[in-house]
């Protein structure tokens, strides 16, 4: 959303990899594209048609194509946000690496600690596991617990599973924590804006940056949503009381930069600089959050 071109020139970004610890400029086609982001290999299991996937999530954001075009000409200040868009923002949250990042983190944890029950209650079932190859792997149970305990693999969604969480967890995005938020538009005036491969943030005030990693944060009183829409339009919602004072750019993109899972996107590269500068504020924090939750996830 954030492509910008000279005359005559293909629309490009500047992109940071803060895994690999470079930067490139891109065209918005080829930017962070992902091969096999759903494949898990398998012998007998089927796989999952990316194409036909693609093709799902495309006609969803179809839909709010126009309804979006016309909020970016027209922002709105205050108040509530077209169903359209809202829709919209529930799929680029649920869709984001970093949520399946987290709920496999879950995964991992509840297979390590109940896993020899489960055998017992539903028998040899199938698991996805990842190890140091980066391969995604259909094993059963059996195993998987002894590669899972030792840290030498962690769980990871079979296909189907990784799209029945993002459905379920988009339609809750959409129907319960969104209309909850008092919204607003930010236009940027000097400034603009910057995204990430996790587009949809949140924060409670007061908290280090990664202690409400959960959507469950999203129930608290105070909590804040930011959502970068274009290079120049931004959603900032608030649960609860609303402030209406001014929020600046820099708040959104460093919240953006800092919750990145892997790429961060930028329509110039001194907006790039930028905005790694303000991740590195909050790496500490983040590292030690995500080591909590599972101490043998590599960590951006």
């Amino acid at each position: 959303m954030l492509p910008t071109a000279a005359r005559g020139r293909r629309p490009s970004l500047w992109v940071a990899d803060v895994v690999a610890r470079k930067t490139m400029r891109q065209t918005p086609r080829t930017a962070a594209a992902e091969r096999g982001y759903y494949r898990v290999d398998s012998t007998d299991a089927q796989h999952l048609d990316e194409e036909a996937v693609e093709a799902v999530l495309a006609r969803q954001e179809a839909e709010a194509a126009p309804v979006l075009r016309r909020f970016l000409n027209a922002p709105r200040t205050g108040g509530a946000i077209p169903h359209e868009i809202q829709t919209f923002v529930a799929l680029l949250a649920a869709r984001s690496p970093w949520l399946r990042r987290f709920y496999e983190q879950g995964l991992n944890a509840h297979l390590v600690a109940n896993g020899e029950a489960m055998l017992t209650e539903h028998g040899d079932v199938a698991v996805g596991i990842v190890g140091s190859s980066g391969v995604r792997t259909c094993v059963h149970l059996s195993e998987a617990l002894p590669l899972l305990r030792d840290g030498a693999a962690r769980a990871v969604f079979l296909q189907n599973q990784a799209l029945d969480v993002m459905w379920d967890q988009a339609r809750y995005f959409a129907r319960e924590h969104f209309p909850q938020l008092h919204w607003q538009a930010l236009v940027a005036r000097g400034p603009l804006f910057v995204t990430s491969d996790r587009p949809v943030t949140w924060q409670v005030p007061g908290l280090d940056y990664g202690a409400v990693d959960s959507p469950g944060a999203l129930r608290v009183d105070g909590a804040e949503v930011t959502v970068p829409l274009s290079a120049r339009v931004a959603l900032f919602g608030v649960r609860g009381d609303a402030d209406e004072g001014d929020v600046h750019v820099d708040v959104i993109n460093e919240r953006t930069a800092a919750m990145a899972e892997r790429f961060i996107f930028a329509p110039s590269q001194p907006m790039l600089v930028r905005a790694l500068a303000l991740r590195r504020r909050h790496e500490p924090d983040l590292r030690a959050a995500r080591a909590q939750v599972d101490p043998k996830t590599p960590l951006p």
